[in-house]
This record gives structure tokens, C-alpha cells and sequence, in this order.
């Protein structure tokens, strides 16, 4: 059984890892912009007299930020994990 250098465990964990960075990053970014499409309805929702879509719009506008919390967690922890295998080698 060949051993791998440690230069190519590091190139391999790094790699492992910034996929999944890369992927949580473009959920984060999608998340935003459908946080920046609510916000613009809500404002545009503010001027009309209706506020049963106001309400609609404030509880998706709090679902998605919780959303946006989560992934950033899961970033942080990624990150972290990663941190912790490189330290290992």
C-alpha cells in the first residue's frame, strides 16, 4: 500500500473542502437574492393598503434568513473540519 505524501493529503483535503465551501457559498448567494426580491415586494407591498401579503412576505423574508444562518453555520463548521484534518497531518 503506497503512502501519500503529505504535501498530497493537504492538496487533497483542500480540494474536498473547497467544493463544498463553493457549493454552500452559491446556496448563500441564491439566498440573498431571493431575500432582495422579498424586501423589494415588501416595500412595494408597503405602499398598497393590503397587509395580508405584507404578513406573507415579512414570514418568508424571516424562513429565508434563518436559511441564510444555517448555511453560514455550516460554512463555519466546514471550515473548521477542514482545519482540524490539516492540523492533524
Amino acid at each position: 500500500m503506497n503512502k501519500k505524501s503529505r504535501a498530497e493529503q493537504i492538496k487533497e483535503i483542500e480540494s474536498e473542502y473547497h467544493g463544498k465551501i463553493r457549493e454552500l457559498e452559491e446556496q448563500l448567494r441564491s439566498e440573498h437574492k431571493e431575500l432582495k426580491k422579498i424586501e423589494n415586494l415588501l416595500e412595494h407591498e408597503s405602499k398598497k393598503t393590503e397587509h395580508s401579503k405584507k404578513y406573507t412576505l415579512n414570514a418568508q423574508k424571516a424562513k429565508i434568513n434563518a436559511s441564510i444562518h444555517d448555511i453560514k453555520k455550516e460554512i463555519k463548521r466546514v471550515q473548521k473540519d477542514k482545519s482540524k484534518k490539516l492540523k492533524k497531518l
